[in-house]
């Protein structure tokens, strides 16, 4: 219940903001081209991969099986 509904709120603040800040970035980019937007997005599904390992490590150390 609580845990599932947090986690809505993040991503749906994440869902609200993110059309303009793509937006802005194709419109700041040379000839509206779509390369900075690819290199944002790539950027932050690094920076989420590094988080969610991290706090497998913290929580569960490496544990390949364990559930957390």
């Amino acid at each position: 219940g609580k845990y599932y509904t947090a986690g809505m709120a993040v991503c749906s603040f994440g869902a609200l903001i993110s059309n303009p800040i793509c937006g802005k970035i194709v419109e700041s980019s040379p000839k509206n081209t779509y390369k900075y937007l690819i290199i944002f997005t790539g950027c932050l599904y690094t920076i989420s991969s590094i988080s969610l390992l991290i706090t497998r490590v913290v929580k569960v150390w490496y544990k390949i099986n364990a559930k957390f």
